[in-house]
C-alpha cells in the first residue's frame, strides 16, 4: 500500500514540475461560471459586454475568470481592492484582448 501511495506522490510531483498542473487548474477554474459578485458589476457597467451576443458573453466571462485567477490585485493608495474593482479591471483587460485567443497579458502578474 505504501508503495502505491509513494508512486502516486512521485507522479504528481513530476507532472506538476514538467506539465505545470497549476496552469491546468487555472484553465479549469476559468471555464466555470463567473461568480455573481464579479458578474453583476460587469453586466451593469461594461457596455462592451452588454452588447455581446450570448455565446460571446460566455467566452468573455471565461476570460475574466482566467484573468481574476492569474493576477494578484494589490492596493496602492486605497485600503483594499474590492470585488467590484477586480471585476471591472479584469473586464477592461479582457475587452482590450477580446478576439485575440492567445493573448492573456501573462507578463502582468500584479495589478
Amino acid at each position: 500500500m505504501f508503495f502505491y501511495v509513494f508512486v502516486i506522490v512521485v507522479v504528481v510531483i513530476w507532472a506538476h514540475k514538467f506539465y505545470g498542473l497549476d496552469g491546468l487548474l487555472v484553465k479549469w477554474r476559468s471555464k466555470r461560471d463567473l461568480h455573481i459578485q464579479y458578474k453583476e458589476p460587469i453586466e451593469k457597467y461594461n457596455r462592451f459586454y452588454q452588447r455581446l451576443p450570448q455565446k460571446s458573453k460566455i467566452i468573455f466571462e471565461q476570460k475574466v475568470n482566467y484573468f481574476l485567477y492569474t493576477k494578484e490585485f494589490i492596493p496602492r493608495t486605497i485600503e483594499e481592492v474590492t470585488d467590484e474593482m477586480k471585476a471591472l479591471i479584469s473586464a477592461t483587460a479582457v475587452q482590450l484582448t477580446f478576439g485575440l485567443p492567445d493573448i492573456t497579458l501573462k507578463h502582468f502578474d500584479k495589478i
